[in-house]
């Protein structure tokens, strides 16, 4: 007698020897006849997997290249944004920062020339006892008064006062800081720009302008505007880009004071 497979239902005979029944001819159209034989099931399988072969071709296809464009477009996103952080770091950027004491000044020296501006955020405090102090730069080593004004307007109540003055000691103010007197542990928060540093060809004298406040006797505080000019020791003509600031404190003499532990004075460049 005949059995069919589980697959794919061909026709095979029992495996018992005994059980041979059935014509040749029988035999031959189950094997190879054009009806339900095993020919023609093996052809339609064949053609079943051929089918489901070329879908899941293409269906692999379009999966690698939608998975490749995405890889493509993830790829442009990063290309991108790495483009856009250094356009942003080539905009803005942390030059130097002071931190503690310091004796004398602090120097910030081989200041780069890869931006137009810059900025100054500190906190400070003078080690002069004194009640408030100046916090005044130079400009390239510069230690000729002549070559700079300074100005500034403090308000402590009443009454204000504005002071403009040639200084003894070579400067622009920028802030106004405590001295260190009584413990009141409080620094002086300030915030200044010097705009166009790195112009060396043409443009106008160097400039500095500032903010800030202070505490000389709790609860007693005092803020203002401090600024001034560099002439570059010599003019315009000969092109003062800046590239070094020392920062000290001072009192209206030629004396340089020292910043106190806890000072804490950032550069950074821009534009």
């Amino acid at each position: 007698m005949t059995v069919q497979t589980t697959f794919l239902n061909l026709i095979t005979y029992s495996s018992e020897p005994a059980d041979q029944s059935g014509s040749f001819i029988t035999w031959t159209q189950d094997m190879s006849g054009s009806v339900n034989s095993n020919m023609t099931k093996i052809d339609a399988w064949s053609g079943s997997v051929t089918g489901s072969y070329t879908g899941l071709s293409g269906s692999i296809s379009a999966s690698y290249i939608a998975t490749t464009g995405s890889m493509n477009n993830i790829s442009g996103s990063i290309t991108t944004i790495n483009a856009n952080i250094l356009t942003l770091q080539s905009r803005f950027a942390k030059l130097y920062e002071f931190v503690g004491s310091g004796s004398g000044f602090v120097d910030f020296d081989n200041i780069p020339q890869t931006y137009k501006h810059l900025l100054i955020l500190g906190v400070a405090c003078s080690n002069r006892s004194l009640y408030n102090m100046d916090v005044g730069v130079d400009f390239n080593g510069d230690a000729n008064s002549s070559n700079y004004e300074a100005i500034q307007w403090n308000r402590s109540g009443t009454p204000n006062f504005e002071h403009i003055t040639t200084y003894t000691t070579a400067q622009i103010i920028i802030a106004n800081v405590p001295g260190c007197m009584s413990g009141i542990n409080i620094g002086g928060p300030f915030i200044a720009i010097i705009p166009n540093y790195s112009e060396a060809t043409y443009g106008f004298y160097k400039t500095a302008m500032g903010m800030s406040m202070y505490t000389f006797s709790i609860p007693t505080y005092a803020g203002g505007l401090q600024g001034g000019v560099w002439n570059g020791g010599g003019g315009i003509s000969t092109g003062n880009a800046i590239t070094r600031i020392r920062m000290f404190t001072s009192a209206a003499t030629t004396t340089r004071y020292a910043f106190t532990a806890g000072t804490n004075i950032t550069i950074y460049g821009f534009g």
